[in-house]
Parts: C-alpha cells; sequence; structure tokens
C-alpha cells in the first residue's frame, strides 16, 4: 500500500521552467526474514524485483519471487 502511494506521488508532474516534466518508478520489496535476514541479501533481492518491474514495463510494485529472478 505505502509503495503503491509512492508511485502515484511520483506520478505527479513536476513543474519546470522549461514546463512540466513527468516521471515513473520502478519499486521492489524484499521482506525480511522470507527473502533473507541480512541487508546484503534483503537489498539483493528487492533489487531483483525492481529490474523484474522494469522488465513489465515499469511504474509498478513487485514484490521479489524467486520465479521472477
Amino acid at each position: 500500500l505505502i509503495a503503491q502511494k509512492m508511485l502515484t506521488a511520483a506520478a505527479q508532474p513536476i513543474e519546470t521552467a522549461a514546463g512540466p516534466m513527468h516521471i515513473n518508478c520502478s519499486i521492489g520489496i524484499s521482506i525480511c526474514p522470507v527473502h533473507g535476514q541480512s541487508l546484503d541479501d534483503l537489498r539483493n533481492m528487492a533489487d531483483q524485483a525492481m529490474y523484474h518491474s522494469k522488465r513489465q514495463g515499469g511504474n509498478r510494485v513487485c514484490v521479489f519471487s524467486p520465479c521472477n529472478s
């Protein structure tokens, strides 16, 4: 839910001197202790989930799954 709210906030146009700028983001999530217990493991799994989100077209939230890595 929080990650979805972050996507919604990032989708709002940003006014610049050159006109409105639109951005999107891809968010990857890992969950402790399900996907690991060390910060390095969790960061690695979240990174894999983020790249899966990008491969799916971006602008979405993905939770790590071994099937998606």
